[in-house]
């Protein structure tokens, strides 16, 4: 095959979803890292003070260093990587859209269809515009609503369950929580996610 046949549509979107997994993986190491750091850095403070602390300080030193490295360190991370997975996603669902509609040189754009949100938006004008089946496989259409869901969540409520407004949402969010899939809820802080995607 000569360079000039290769296809070259969409190798934006395809460098950033492969930049994006590699980003994952730092991204995991770095959660590592850091937790050890302060593991290293608790003991060392445990250590300087320990003439001064009683069972009780040390049992507050420690649920702050769990709360700390179990619950915040890990969403602060993961929560830009979920907002940013979702954006490459869906500006690479509008890309194909694009595309195609010039290719089959429709009038309507994906802009002009109303939906109950993005997905069922691209769905409807997929299937019923451009004759295009936009989910082949219904795992990857849930994980996907699922990925839109918590992005939602994070980027307006800053995953703090108690601010989620659609109750359907919060439901779906605490029922993926007990399917053991990598979403954890905290009553006090709120969403924590683990390579669900």
């Amino acid at each position: 095959m000569k360079l000039s046949e290769l296809d070259y549509r969409f190798l934006e979107n395809y460098h950033e979803l492969f930049a994006l997994k590699d980003y994952l993986d730092m991204l995991e190491k770095q959660i590592s890292s850091i937790s050890e750091q302060e593991r290293v850095r608790l003991r060392a403070k445990i250590k300087e003070q320990e003439n001064d602390l009683d069972e009780a300080d040390l049992l507050v030193i420690q649920n702050k260093f769990d709360i700390l490295v179990d619950e915040l360190l890990p969403r602060f991370f993961r929560g830009p990587f979920i907002v940013t997975l979702w954006s490459v996603i869906e500006s690479s669902i509008v890309d194909v859209a694009n595309y195609i509609q010039k290719q089959k040189n429709k009038s309507l754009s994906m802009k002009d269809i109303r939906g109950k949100n993005f997905l069922n938006q691209a769905n409807k004008y997929f299937e019923h515009v451009i004759d295009f089946n936009l989910f082949n496989d219904k795992d990857v259409a849930n994980r996907l609503e699922m990925l839109r869901i918590l992005r939602n969540v994070i980027a307006h409520c800053n995953g703090r369950l108690d601010s989620i407004k659609n109750k359907k949402d919060l439901t779906k969010i605490e029922q993926w929580s007990k399917e053991n899939i990598g979403i954890t809820l905290f009553l006090q802080i709120g969403l924590f996610y683990r390579k669900i995607f």
